[in-house]
């Protein structure tokens, strides 16, 4: 119910429903032509948001790359789909993605190579070729071996031949239905995990 465009000067723009704040322009108005996506600076006053490279938009949420690897969302977050490491709605302009490091932190994740939404959750093809989602996760579509929401976004996971859960590599694509996530391996095959 809602559209983004991504413009040449690595804006971002989006139309449409916005009743969650999916739109990321710094209200709940709902938005018949293209708005600028806002952020909020460091005296968290609105402005552009800008060296955007890829915008992931569906349901009530919306994420954008940034030329630097990390990514920000914005919209509906009660499941944890926005990936910022907590859960709340109407989230209106957009914040960044989060993981937890080693000492159980909040920090930037990086080193993003493209975002997937999926109806309530997000996954993040990283550079090397692994993958992390966040979200809903009742139908197991973020690949984590269990069916436990994430409100930050967590290593996707395969069974090793000992049945033991260890990180899914060689990804080259991700699609996202409402409640399944589908791996595009490198060597051809794919995986899926989620409602069947």
């Amino acid at each position: 119910e809602h559209t983004c465009f991504l413009k040449a000067d690595n804006t971002a723009w989006c139309a449409g429903y916005n009743f969650y704040g999916q739109l990321g322009v710094n209200d709940r108005t709902n938005k018949n032509t293209p708005t600028k996506v806002k952020i909020l600076d460091d005296g968290q006053q609105p402005t552009d948001l800008t060296n955007v490279t890829q915008i992931a938009a569906r349901g009530f949420h919306t994420c954008f790359l940034l030329k630097n690897g990390k990514a920000m969302c914005a919209g509906n977050n009660p499941y944890g789909q926005l990936g910022n490491g907590f859960l709340q709605r109407n989230v209106i302009t957009p914040t960044k993605v989060k993981i937890l490091d080693d000492n159980n932190q909040l920090t930037d994740l990086t080193n993003i190579k493209e975002i997937v939404a999926g109806g309530y959750h997000t996954c993040f093809l990283l550079n090397d070729g692994t993958a992390m989602c966040t979200g809903y996760n009742g139908d197991g579509q973020l690949g984590l071996d269990d069916r436990t929401n994430r409100k930050t976004p967590t290593a996707v996971k395969i069974k090793d031949d000992d049945k033991q859960p260890t990180d899914l590599t060689n990804i080259k694509e991700i699609v996202a239905g409402h409640f399944h996530t589908c791996f595009l391996l490198k060597n051809g095959t794919a995986m899926c995990t989620g409602d069947n």
